[in-house]
């Protein structure tokens, strides 16, 4: 059988395959006319931010799985795969540690005014030091609020509680039986939640329902010292409602990981201090991109090889004939 790996990934799974496999591994991330050739008389294709649409999915003419290096997978049309009988897969769990440690630095960096501090030095404007120089704020007291609360929410609670905060959580499931009796963990509505956090932090999937969560309503309703922390889809913030509340000082400030037309940002975030902006480095890190690689090449040998595969997201509209 054949695998197409799609762009270079770490050799972990790329020597799983190919003990398995005549397998074609891109050195560079293939354009969309390159992946669509290249993936005629493949089996599998893996794949971790290529646009996976019906087009590239008939191009695939014995395509059987589609793993994706990722736990999100919105850029991947699974209905229409799922009708041609292919699997789509992702790789839970696998980032629950890096991105929750992405989210404490995004509040720590804002709450202490890192990126201002950074470029202050920088800039040769450190002569001497003052006693109100670039003075932030701590964060043992306040409140962290967490809408989407599965694996990398509930592993913020113990961080958390390590730097003294609070936990209060918005969950589409509605609240975890596991934290009811937590004291400094409650549950409450999404309103609830910004009107009483000091850092939002978005964990959500980007769903049609959740397109647009946070909007000028619901930036209106945090407070006006409270920070906005994206780690989940662009989309899930209106961007534009964002810039307006950060220039009418609405709330006090944002760290972006992911944006609304990522790659591109707005100009206007660009040019503020009180934002944090990283290109989308949720699992930006050795570890965590070694066992994508790895989770990613087992998913398409159980697959392949008629083991079965738990990560399957697709299920409900497999053909099965």
């Amino acid at each position: 059988m054949k695998v197409l790996i799609a762009q270079p990934i770490p050799t972990a799974g790329i020597d799983l395959l190919k003990r398995h496999y005549d397998v074609l591994e891109s050195d560079h991330v293939l354009g969309r006319e390159e992946l669509i050739t290249a993936i005629g008389d493949k089996d599998a294709l893996v794949c971790a931010m290529h646009k996976i649409d019906a087009e590239v999915i008939n191009a695939g003419k014995n395509l059987k799985i589609i793993s994706k290096l990722a736990v999100g997978y919105d850029d991947i049309d699974i209905k229409f795969a799922g009708e041609r009988g292919i699997m789509v897969t992702n790789a839970p769990g696998v980032l629950t540690q890096t991105v929750s440690e992405l989210v404490f630095a995004h509040i720590l960096a804002l709450a202490r005014r890192l990126p201002e501090a950074d470029h202050y030095v920088r800039a040769g404007n450190f002569k001497q030091w003052s006693f109100d120089l670039m003075v932030g704020g701590e964060i043992k007291g306040k409140t962290l609020g967490i809408i989407g609360f599965g694996a990398i929410g509930q592993r913020l609670v113990p961080m958390a509680k390590g730097f003294g905060l609070k936990v209060v959580y918005s969950n589409q499931q509605g609240e975890i039986p596991e934290f009811e009796n937590d004291a400094d963990v409650k549950y409450a509505t999404k309103d609830e939640l910004l009107k009483v956090a000091d850092f939002v932090v978005l964990l959500v999937s980007l769903t049609v329902e959740t397109k647009h969560l946070i909007t000028a309503r619901e930036l209106a309703l945090m407070k006006t010292t409270a920070f906005l922390i994206n780690l989940a889809r662009g989309p899930v913030v209106n961007e534009a409602d964002l810039v307006r509340a950060l220039q009418d000082k609405t709330i006090a400030g944002a760290g972006l990981d992911v944006f609304e037309f990522e790659p591109n940002v707005s100009a206007e975030l660009l040019a503020m201090p009180n934002t944090i902006l990283t290109p989308h480095i949720g699992s930006a890190t050795v570890e965590a991109r070694a066992e994508l690689s790895l989770k990613a090449a087992r998913n398409v040998v159980d697959t392949l090889e008629g083991r079965g595969c738990e990560n399957i997201v697709n299920r409900e509209y497999l053909r099965t004939e």
